[in-house]
């Protein structure tokens, strides 16, 4: 979509260690957000009703976050409207969502209503078939990120060994000073997380508008291994915390738990973001203001020297690793694809365009 009051985020995806969801900063019940809840099969228009509404506020320009799914890019998993405090989300798996307050703080909408259950029975064999094709394709590509993830922690602990903690900490520590000089304690702090890239049936795919914010100051941490990258922001990311600070953290797709790919701070316009040669894209260039952090002088050369020929291995498999795993979401891709012609064939879209009046009627401002 070419909304200019829109970012593209995910908010899950496949990762080295099983599937990873952060769908619990979808909304916020306790300040006051509201969450519609969509329910039903592929194919049941759930995408198509959500980009719908999203159309509709982009000509009220309303601000928008599209939240993309990581199996197929192309669709939908949520639509947020921050300045409404609402959205409206797909809760099927693999990131169910049931109501925490039903009818104070959800509504769950049943596309499934809309469907010819006869039609779909007549090809129940057809579509079992598909759904276990498509379970198979998705357990496989596990198999080889679980591998990827083999890889990288054994990278990693040679990379670690290289590292110059102290010189890296004096630079964190005076990066924080610089940062934070002006900034005083305040709030409770309120941590969004975000992707602004994941594992998808194309590669890592990343959003170029994700991290666009027009900051007037942004941080670009250049670092091939992104290990360096992840000390600077996770030091940002304590010290935006502990100062009680609203702060994005967008995660890494590879270890999501443990690893960040950016970090903005909205209260001082401030962004700092990773980069290393395999996520260069247009993602970086509308940033500006830009500030470079080269991290290769955080390095001990000889360590590295010495381990080069097993970097490269393991670069080298990593890179094949990920291929396959994308190769298999692919192939689930394309079985879905055939599952979703199985069920628009047996809706009823007038009844779901209807539904779809009726949200943006009850989500939308009239004017």
């Amino acid at each position: 979509m070419s909304n200019t009051f829109a970012k593209d985020f995910f908010l899950a995806t496949k990762t080295c260690e099983g599937f990873f969801s952060v769908f619990e900063h979808l909304y916020y019940p306790k300040e006051g957000w509201f969450c519609y809840i969509l329910k039903g099969g592929p194919g049941t228009g759930k995408s198509t009703l959500m980009k719908k509404i999203a159309e509709k506020a982009e000509k009220l320009h309303i601000e928008t976050e599209l939240i993309h799914c990581s199996s197929d890019p192309k669709s939908l998993d949520a639509v947020i409207f921050p300045e409404l405090k609402v959205c409206v989300a797909d809760g099927t798996a693999p990131h169910v969502i049931e109501p925490k307050y039903p009818g104070v703080s959800e509504k769950i909408i049943n596309l499934g209503e809309f469907w010819n259950e006869k039609k779909l029975r007549k090809n129940s064999e057809t579509l079992i078939r598909l759904f276990e094709e498509n379970e198979h394709f998705h357990k496989k590509a596990s198999v080889y990120l679980k591998a990827l993830g083999g890889i990288k922690k054994s990278q990693n602990q040679i990379l670690e060994k290289a590292t110059e903690p102290k010189k890296l900490k004096e630079f964190i520590d005076k990066l924080s000073k610089t940062v934070f000089e002006n900034v005083k304690y305040s709030k409770s702090p309120n941590e969004k997380l975000r992707f602004a890239d994941a594992i998808t049936p194309d590669g890592r795919t990343i959003f170029e508008n994700s991290a666009n914010y027009n900051a007037k100051n942004t941080y670009i941490i250049e670092d091939k291994h992104e290990i360096i990258s992840n000390q600077i922001l996770q030091g940002i990311r304590r010290e935006a915390i502990k100062k009680g600070m609203n702060i994005t953290s967008f995660l890494a797709p590879l270890f999501p738990e443990n690893q960040l790919r950016a970090v903005y701070l909205p209260e001082i316009s401030t962004m700092f973001i990773a980069k290393n040669p395999k996520t260069e894209s247009d993602l970086f260039k509308n940033l500006k203001n830009i500030k470079k952090i080269n991290t290769t002088k955080f390095f001990n050369t000889e360590i590295l020297k010495s381990h080069r020929n097993l970097l490269t291995l393991y670069e080298k498999v990593s890179d094949e690793l990920l291929k396959k795993a994308t190769q298999n979401l692919s192939s689930a891709l394309k079985n879905h694809d055939k599952i979703e012609e199985m069920y628009i064939s047996a809706m009823d879209y007038k009844k779901i365009n209807k539904t779809a009046d009726k949200l943006i009627s009850a989500i939308l401002p009239k004017n």
